[in-house]
């Protein structure tokens, strides 16, 4: 079965795709997700309208809050196949009754294959080509019903699923006049203003640096490593360890000065774990929150002296967790000279969290003077690095589009759980 996730905040964009996919003929299912925050800006949905003018099973959900899987899980196992067809104009529709004499068969129905070849979709056209399909027959069968046409025709049958997906809204959403603007709606806005974002991001910094920083490299550091490791179990530890082994090598190894224990397991454990941790919490809330999509934006201006656009920032704030895996995320990047560069950046700039953990600790004893010393130095090697490499890598700077999603109070279940399954690698790769 088809499980379409569904924005419901932005119904017309996913009726659009469902209007294409039902037509594909496979079991399906639209889970229509953000429920909560279609509410909050006055969409009051009829759910079982937009089933019926589909023809398939819509369920509600809120995945943040868990609401709706169990209905999703059954409709799952209950998907059909849609009913739903979509008439186009009748040369377009005569085409694709002659594209589907000549299609190879498939999984999917020959009209969807017919509907994505005439609008010049690559991969279907590759498929077909590994398919040896009549392709001679069927590009001049598309030509010829382009020649009748001013307009490209992915152009023409996007404004046909347009115009139908409107009509569809128009008869299943009920604006209910009550859009909420609350709090955390105005940080959103606040946080991309061209003057206002910035203050906020020197805020952010400062209580990532205090939870990190302060309470983690200071007050967690402190309990675990002076007082539980160094005060009870190390003592203890060295004195079994004496005690029972005779080979004083072997004790060296173990619970020397640079001993596995005392050094490797007590950093491990009581140095860099609660650094790792806290900082972890930090990063889940931001991410969960749906700033750093606003990060992007406001950054925009500054990494355009580095010939990137602020979609950059997002894999240099995942190399604070792990480079090797930021490094991976640089496939959101459009160009192959924006994925080197940045990769340029995360290797020689961005420390990742156990590096992060190594320098907080580091500088916990010495105050807030030595943060902004070593951000500053950090802050001027990204910039010199990246302005370098901006002017020997050759290729255009790609403008930035992104889309922003809402600001919302993040889910510590959620947090929680990022955190947990982060703290799992931490333990089975870093120690």
């Amino acid at each position: 079965a088809l499980v379409q996730v569904g924005d419901a905040k932005n119904l017309r964009r996913t009726v659009q795709l469902a209007l294409l996919l039902a037509e594909a003929g496979v079991p399906m299912v639209l889970a229509l997700n953000m429920m909560d925050e279609a509410r909050a800006r006055g969409m009051d949905i009829n759910v079982a309208k937009l089933a019926a003018e589909l023809g398939l099973t819509v369920v509600p959900t809120v995945a943040t809050g868990n609401e709706g899987m169990v209905a999703l899980t059954r409709a799952i196992h209950e998907a059909r196949v849609p009913v739903f067809r979509l008439a186009y104009a009748d040369e377009i529709e005569a085409t694709i009754d002659d594209l589907v004499l000549l299609l190879p068969a498939a999984h999917l129905l020959p009209r969807v294959i017919a509907l994505l070849y005439l609008a010049g979709d690559k991969a279907t056209e590759e498929w077909l080509a590994t398919q040896n399909a009549d392709l001679f027959a069927l590009s001049a069968r598309r030509d010829h019903l382009q020649e009748k046409f001013t307009e490209p025709l992915a152009e023409i049958l996007q404004r046909a699923r347009i115009a139908a997906a409107e009509a569809v809204v128009r008869r299943v959403v009920h604006d209910t006049g009550q859009l909420t603007h609350g709090l955390v709606q105005r940080i959103g806005q606040w946080s991309v203003h061209r003057w206002l974002g910035w203050p906020i991001v020197a805020l952010v910094l400062y209580v990532v640096y205090a939870f990190v920083g302060q309470f983690g490299a200071g007050v967690l550091v402190g309990l675990l490593e002076k007082d539980l490791f160094n005060g009870i179990i190390n003592p203890w530890f060295q004195h079994t360890i004496t005690a029972w082994i005779p080979f004083t090598w072997l004790q060296d190894f173990l619970v020397g000065p640079y001993g596995l224990w005392t050094m490797g397991m007590t950093y491990a454990l009581a140095l860099i774990l609660p650094i790792v941790t806290t900082f972890f919490i930090a990063f889940g809330i931001l991410e969960d929150s749906g700033y750093f999509a606003r990060l992007s934006v406001l950054s925009n201006r500054a990494f355009k002296m580095l010939g990137l656009n602020g979609r950059a920032v997002l894999p240099m704030v995942l190399g604070l967790g792990c480079v090797t895996m930021a490094t991976l995320t640089t496939r959101i990047l459009h160009t192959p000279r924006e994925r080197l560069i940045v990769t340029f950046l995360l290797a020689l700039a961005i420390p990742c969290s156990a590096q992060l953990g190594v320098v907080m600790g580091m500088l916990a004893s010495y105050g807030t003077a030595a943060f902004l010393i070593w951000l500053g130095t950090v802050i001027f090697v990204l910039f010199t690095v990246g302005w370098l490499s901006g002017k020997l890598v050759k290729g255009k700077r790609i403008p930035l589009m992104t889309e922003l999603p809402p600001m919302r109070l993040p889910v510590m279940g959620n947090v929680a759980k990022k955190t947990w399954s982060r703290l799992k690698w931490y333990l089975a790769e870093v120690i």
